[in-house]
């Protein structure tokens, strides 16, 4: 299949994903006798040439970023190259701020079929414990505090509407 102009590879492929799929359920349905996409020769995959940020590009990032509600986990990721989802599946127990170090245990996966959901990380050497700075750690325990006071909230919140409206509330819809 030639590439159309101004499509990357990936996005031949992403189409020809789409479209297999589609026509499998055409297939399945009894419309088609065979998807015509396994005939298909898709390009290869190219590797993308990334650059990392310097100096001046990090700190207009994290001065930027500092106006966020997640400053901290930008902050974490900066300082410790986590991967996205690695970094997503982290909760409080995976993090000893007096230590600074956290464990990678597990990963935020998204799965068409399935939705979002936590697994183990996929190798021995991926389950890793990594260690930051002080300012990382410091970042760390304001954020914790933040989360705290809106947990207390919430709280309150829920208690609120439960004696209002004569019904159980769970304070995790308002958290």
């Amino acid at each position: 299949l030639p590439k159309p102009q101004g499509l990357s590879a990936a996005s031949v492929r992403y189409c020809h994903c789409v479209r297999h799929k589609a026509i499998k359920k055409a297939v399945a349905l009894g419309y088609m006798r065979f998807n015509v996409t396994d005939e298909t020769e898709l390009p290869k995959k190219s590797q993308i040439d990334r650059q990392a940020m310097n100096q001046d590009q990090v700190k207009q990032f994290l001065l930027v970023a500092k106006k966020n509600r997640m400053y901290a986990a930008f902050l974490l990721a900066l300082a410790t190259g986590l991967r996205r989802g690695e970094l997503l599946a982290l909760s409080w127990d995976d993090v000893d701020l007096e230590k600074r170090t956290l464990r990678v245990r597990r990963s935020l996966l998204e799965c068409h079929k399935e939705g979002v959901f936590f697994d183990d990380v996929k190798s021995k050497s991926s389950r890793r414990n990594v260690s930051f700075p002080p300012d990382v750690a410091a970042e760390l325990k304001r954020h914790k505090a933040r989360q705290a006071a809106e947990e207390l909230k919430a709280r309150g919140k829920a208690k609120e509407h439960s004696e209002k409206f004569k019904i159980e509330v769970d304070p995790a819809t308002y958290y």
